[in-house]
């Protein structure tokens, strides 16, 4: 049989060999995305010095203390996830875990997360197989979450603007019906590509779960897509009205940024992809600002809320006061 380019430059590499180059790409992604970020900002910096000079940190402080809108949702659904795919259902312990894991996700390399995750349960038993899977079964629900929060935004913003209503309302309709019954048989499929390689887990997730994850995790994005436009508003003014377009951007973005992490490390991708939706709004170098004071944001408050939360979980884990 004839082989493919990509068989020969990539499967049939060693396995150091393999890591190394995919840690490379992941690094020119990264090196890509600041540049042209950075570029855009400095071609833009006539437009972009007034708002630099007037940036409100009132906005920025309120959008800091909302942040756990967009965090405790989906600590709600890892814990979710866990019981269905490991049977582990102590809610203190998993949202625990689930805030401690957050903080490896700045170190380059996605597996340094699964593997901080992996060393916690297994101090409380659980399989790594199992821990593997239901971290599957949450980026599955997190990159559908996020294009449905998109679509159903983006459709509300074309139903207020277009006369024909039929296109965007049959697209938003159709993507909430197939999704709960699409997602199942991702999280399968995701299950038996694991079997393929020796790992055994069973995911006890009915179309009704599917839709409650789904639900849980469109909250996160709306949360976060509300504390975007409150960092937008730092910037520069933006309209209540376009909250919906600014919701559907992070929505956008961050299951694109999911998607481009599987393949290689999608730091920087998700900035990109961010700036590029909010010009539509802005200026396209105020829109690479906004992207980049909201990357700082989530750092900082994935930091100080995740700790304080790790901290509160652990107690209520406890059953302190």
């Amino acid at each position: 049989m004839r082989e493919t380019i990509t068989e020969l430059i990539w499967v049939r590499l060693p396995g150091p060999l393999r890591h190394r180059a995919r840690l490379i790409a992941s690094l020119l992604v990264l090196a890509g995305s600041l540049f042209f970020l950075g570029y855009a900002v400095v071609q833009g910096w006539d437009t972009l010095e007034p708002h630099v000079r007037d940036i409100d940190y009132r906005f920025l402080g309120l959008a800091f203390l909302c942040y756990p809108f967009g965090f405790l949702p989906i600590a709600w659904n890892w814990h979710k996830i866990m019981t269905g795919v490991a049977g582990f259902d102590n809610r203190g312990q998993n949202i625990r875990v689930y805030c401690l894991s957050c903080l490896p996700k700045r170190i380059p390399g996605f597996i340094w997360y699964v593997a901080s995750r992996i060393a916690m349960y297994r101090e409380r038993q659980v399989d790594a197989p199992a821990v593997v899977a239901a971290t599957g079964v949450e980026t599955i629900i997190l990159i559908l979450s996020g294009g449905l929060t998109y679509i159903l935004t983006t459709g509300a913003t074309q139903l207020r603007l277009e006369r024909s209503l039929a296109g965007p309302a049959v697209v938003v309709f159709l993507l909430a019906i197939v999704a709960p019954i699409l997602a199942p048989i991702l999280c399968h499929g995701a299950v038996r590509l694991l079997r393929h390689v020796g790992v055994s887990v069973s995911v006890d997730f009915g179309a009704r779960d599917v839709m409650l994850l789904l639900g849980t995790s469109m909250l996160a994005w709306i949360g976060g897509g509300g504390i975007l436009f409150l960092v937008a508003n730092s910037v520069t003014a933006v309209s209540l009205m376009d909250l919906p377009r600014v919701i559907g951007a992070w929505g956008a973005a961050g299951a694109f940024g999911l998607v481009a992490g599987l393949l290689v490390q999608g730091m920087g991708l998700r900035e990109v992809t961010l700036a590029m939706l909010l010009s539509g709004l802005m200026p396209f170098s105020v829109a690479a600002l906004v992207s980049i004071l909201f990357r700082l944001l989530l750092t900082v408050g994935e930091v100080v809320w995740a700790l304080a939360i790790a901290w509160y979980a652990g107690r209520f884990a406890s059953g302190l006061p």
